[in-house]
């Protein structure tokens, strides 16, 4: 029994050994690789759609349909049966039967008690000493109970004879013959059975057949559902890559169908807070970074006021430290100390006020000054409103935060209401602590300086026909009174006097030179009135005119005709220098024609169709005609469209009358265009200085207006 079983196993562990090593497995259920073949196709059709279109814009149903599964036949055997070999099931005589066949011609007496007969007779007389009979009563005979019923043939019948002496001897040889061949019979069978035995391996093989999904495949179905969304080109496009997609089914060809239905990018379109939300939930991520950031900023501007600030309070505990004396003992002190009198800084551009620091503070030094020499303060003033600095204009508000108005009176009773305006304009916003100490730093050394040098003009008035006049004017005074010029050289600082010198020829400049050699400062004093004079024929003066202020207002927005008679009129009453700032500002209109051809066609290749179509057909004639040769000349592309488009409002007399109604706002619309772009475009602003330097040549204006006084508006 051992040896069988381990026999057996040796057998079962080889026959899987050769499965293994030719990658024979049992495959899984039908169903199972109807769900994989399933997946495969829709993952193979998937590929190719998301390299066209997105993933919520089609769906895919795959539906794969198989035949009922055939019963595998384990012991029917791929062999043909050989004779006396295999397992038939057909009439093949097979080894068995043949031997059995042979057995019986052998010997003819097994043929008797075998035979298929119910109940064999025997015509030999019983014994009287038989043993128990069984009386047949329809035959009228007696026959011998059989000693054990247990004794069967192999087709499970009883054999009945008649009972004699030596039926013992001849049942029990029966018996021993019919276990032999019994026993025979089962050897022989196992060795037809081992000999054409199906194996493990074939069975396995025919039961994967049996369950193969190719093999029973009937028909593969494929639903694609693709978003309305998507154009025809689109979808006709998808269909030809599914199409020519080979699924590899064997003779099945798979059904496709395409529809269209409402997906996910259809119905799932994202609102105004979906973005907003996706947005903030992006910067969500980086909320520490910038917290960090931000927070840092914070620091650093709080740092840097407070730096400041520390700054600030310490310069002015540095002010309020310094050491006040008497002003009029400084000024008797520097008077006697005071060895060569020199030109005073006067006459367009102010001399260098030089590092010299003094113990006073700078405004206590100006309020000694302007109580000992008054008009020498207010020569001081002017100087200042003349020189046009930061740090003139620094210390002129300076005087006004920190001083009195009884302190100022004086000074300001011998200015002109021009010089008045002018230091009110200057009154915008107080100084910080750092500026005041850097502008009282200002003052006193100024103030140090003048009293070391004091002006040789004493004469307000004077004094400011000096400052107010030019190079080029003083230059026409040299040529016309050399005798008041050598005089007037002698108060002019170096600065000024350098540009003076340029402006006269070689010849000139040697005679003046040389009588400004033989003027002494007495001669200067004496001839302040005669100067003074002279000096009010050069020097233009302007009063203040206060209707100057409203015209400069309304000249962006007036038409054409208006705005070139209020030009006129600013040219009558003001300086060439405020026309052409005003004119910088916002751009004469009817100087936009003057511009060079180049920028004439940069302005209008650059305007938007519509407005261009509009400006052209409601323009003048001689504008109209000008801006079409210039941009868009005759039989140009540019000429054509515009043809067409001149057409279309001709053609609607009702839509042409409306336009030449609102004539002004297009052109307006045009100029408002310009003045912008003048403003952005440096070569274009060049070209606009020089049309308005032109048109104020035209006009008999000055063109060069750098020393030109201008008024200040209130």
């Amino acid at each position: 029994m051992f040896k069988r079983l381990f026999a057996l196993t040796v057998i079962l562990i080889c026959g899987l050994s050769f499965a293994n090593s030719n990658d024979l497995q049992l495959m899984p259920s039908l169903e199972w690789q109807k769900q994989n073949l399933e997946e495969n196709i829709h993952s193979k059709i998937d590929r190719i759609l998301k390299s066209v279109i997105k993933k919520d814009q089609y769906n895919i149903d795959v539906e794969v349909l198989t035949k009922s599964q055939s019963e595998p036949q384990f012991y029917d055997s791929q062999k043909k049966n050989k004779p006396l070999g295999g397992l038939s099931r057909s009439g093949d005589i097979t080894k068995s039967e043949a031997i059995e066949k042979k057995k019986e011609e052998e010997n003819p007496e097994l043929e008797k008690v075998t035979s298929k007969a119910q109940i064999k007779f025997d015509d030999v007389n019983p014994a009287e000493e038989s043993e128990d009979i069984v009386t047949f009563s329809k035959f009228g005979i007696q026959a011998p109970l059989v000693d054990d019923f247990k004794d069967f043939q192999p087709d499970g019948k009883i054999v009945l004879t008649m009972q004699s002496s030596d039926d013992g001897s001849r049942i029990k040889k029966l018996k021993e013959e019919f276990q032999r061949k019994e026993d025979d019979f089962k050897h022989k069978l196992r060795e037809i059975q081992s000999a054409n035995n199906i194996s493990p391996v074939e069975q396995m093989w025919k039961y994967n057949n049996s369950v193969d999904v190719f093999k029973n495949l009937k028909a593969v179905n494929i639903t694609i559902r693709l978003s309305t969304a998507l154009s025809l080109e689109v979808k006709q496009a998808v269909k030809n890559y599914v199409n020519s997609i080979r699924f590899n089914l064997g003779k099945v060809i798979p059904v496709i169908k395409f529809e269209n239905a409402l997906l996910g990018a259809d119905t799932n379109i994202p609102t105004r807070e979906d973005k907003i939300k996706e947005i903030l939930n992006y910067f969500g991520k980086f909320s520490t970074l910038i917290g960090v950031l931000v927070g840092m900023i914070l620091l650093g501007f709080i740092g840097k006021s407070l730096i400041n600030k520390f700054f600030e309070l310490s310069a002015a505990q540095s002010n309020a430290q310094t050491v006040k004396l008497e002003g009029q003992q400084d000024h008797n002190k520097d008077d006697d100390d005071s060895s060569e009198p020199g030109a005073p800084v006067i006459g367009g551009e102010a001399g260098g006020a030089g590092d010299l620091t003094g113990e006073y503070c700078g405004v206590e030094r100006f309020k000694s000054y302007s109580k000992t020499s008054a008009k020498d303060a207010a020569l001081l003033v002017k100087g200042w409103l003349q020189l046009n600095t930061k740090q003139s204009q620094s210390a002129l508000r300076a005087l006004v935060q920190q001083l009195e108005n009884v302190d100022l009176s004086e000074v300001f009773s011998m200015l002109t209401d021009r010089e008045r305006n002018e230091w009110k304009d200057l009154l915008n916003k107080p100084l910080s602590t750092a500026e005041l100490a850097s502008a009282n730093k200002y003052i006193s050394n100024e103030v140090v300086q003048r009293i070391i040098i004091p002006n040789v003009i004493t004469d307000p008035e004077t004094y400011d026909l000096i400052i107010r006049i030019r190079p080029e004017q003083v230059s026409e005074l040299i040529e016309k009174k050399p005798e008041i010029s050598s005089v007037l050289l002698n108060v002019l600082n170096t600065t000024f006097l350098n540009k003076v010198l340029s402006h006269c020829d070689e010849e000139k400049r040697g005679k003046i030179v040389d009588s400004a050699f033989e003027v002494r400062e007495q001669d200067i004093i004496n001839s302040q009135d005669k100067l003074k004079e002279v000096l009010q024929e050069y020097v233009q003066t302007f009063d203040k005119i206060p209707f100057i202020d409203k015209v400069i207002t309304i000249l962006p927005d007036a038409s054409l005709d208006i705005e070139l008679s209020l030009y006129e009129k600013l040219h009558k009453n003001t300086s060439v220098k405020r026309i052409k700032e005003v004119g910088m500002l916002s751009f004469p209109s009817f100087l936009i024609e003057r511009f060079d051809e180049k920028n004439l066609k940069a302005i209008l290749s650059e305007y938007d169709l519509e407005k261009k179509v509009k400006m052209l057909l409601t323009a003048d004639e001689d504008i109209k005609k000008k801006f079409m040769d210039i941009y868009a000349p005759s039989g140009s592309k540019a000429n054509d469209l515009l043809s067409l488009e001149f057409e279309n409002y001709e053609k609607d007399e009702r839509e042409l009358e409306k336009l030449m109604n609102d004539k002004d706002a297009h052109w307006k619309s045009f100029v408002d265009y310009v003045r912008k772009r003048i403003v952005k475009d440096k070569e274009l602003l060049n070209a606009a200085e020089e049309a308005i330097d032109t048109w104020t040549h035209s006009l008999g204006g000055d063109s060069s207006y750098d020393n030109v006084e201008e008024l200040k508006v209130a």
